[in-house]
């Protein structure tokens, strides 16, 4: 059997050398003539070979299989986020990583690369090419998991590499704005401003405060 990509070595016997000429068709609609040919196929799978010696009146024909073996490499050669650092730094055979952001990050892309060409590879279930960056990915306050799916040239071998994104949650205790049912505070609201007072009537017996804080988190 040959790889993928490498090229398929035909011979025949050296005895028969100096007296035949040789042409060979390599089941792929391609031929070509000699005692030693050698042929790169464009795809994986089982091609039917023939070969047919001549010598004058003479012509002898033979089969043979060329067994040509897809890739099984599923391995990514490198990982890089849009921010931040992995932990730990990528290796292609770690297979789950960590990844902290601050608060101001919403989203963020993946930009994975395989080891084979031949490979492909997912990130959150769509296909992304080897070498380019992911479609943004929207990160909620907290954990947010990423999971990359390499698949080799043979269509079974897997390898699923993930990364758990934590987005820090907001430092803005702010509020937004303030209002009393009654009347009006005293100074105007201002975010910066954490004291107020407020007068009403003798006949007012409740009322109800309304906060809306800067940050919706």
């Amino acid at each position: 059997p040959t790889l993928y990509g490498d090229a398929t070595h035909f011979s025949v016997s050296t005895l028969l050398v100096r007296n035949f000429s040789y042409s060979w068709t390599f089941g792929d609609t391609t031929n070509e003539s000699g005692a030693t040919p050698t042929h790169t196929y464009s795809a994986p799978g089982q091609y039917e070979t023939g070969i047919t010696a001549s010598h004058g009146d003479i012509s002898l024909n033979n089969t043979l299989e060329a067994s040509i073996l897809p890739h099984t490499n599923a391995k990514l050669s490198s990982l890089v986020l849009s921010s931040g650092d992995l932990n730990p730094v990528f290796s292609s055979t770690t297979l789950s990583y960590n990844q902290s952001v601050p608060h101001a990050f919403t989203s963020l892309t993946v930009t994975p690369t395989v080891e084979d060409p031949t490979a492909t590879v997912t990130v959150n279930g769509v296909s992304v090419a080897s070498g380019d960056s992911s479609g943004s990915i929207p990160l909620s306050v907290g954990a947010n998991a990423i999971t990359l799916v390499v698949t080799a040239q043979d269509g079974i071998t897997t390898k699923t590499y993930s990364v758990s994104v934590t987005r820090a949650g907001s430092s803005n205790a702010n509020l937004s704005n303030l209002v009393v049912s009654t009347g009006a505070l005293t100074p105007v609201f201002a975010a910066e401003v954490t004291g107020y007072t407020q007068d009403v009537a003798n006949s007012v017996t409740s009322l109800t405060v309304i906060p809306t804080t800067a940050d919706a988190t």
